[in-house]
């Protein structure tokens, strides 16, 4: 997955937040965001914890 892509999904992800809805981002996604680290290891984590570990 390109860096480009992985921006959007976390962009997209930040968004529905914002908007007070839990996105469900395939665990692939999830994962890439978490060896990144910092910020994208956070929200990596929060919307796992979010979807109960929900894999899509």
């Amino acid at each position: 997955m390109s860096d480009q892509a992985l921006d959007g999904w976390r962009d997209a992800a930040l968004r529905l937040l914002f908007d007070g809805l839990i996105p469900l981002l395939p665990i692939e996604v999830r994962r890439a965001l978490y060896r990144r680290g910092g910020p994208d290891r956070v929200l990596a984590e929060q919307l796992h914890e979010a979807c109960g570990g929900m894999v899509a």
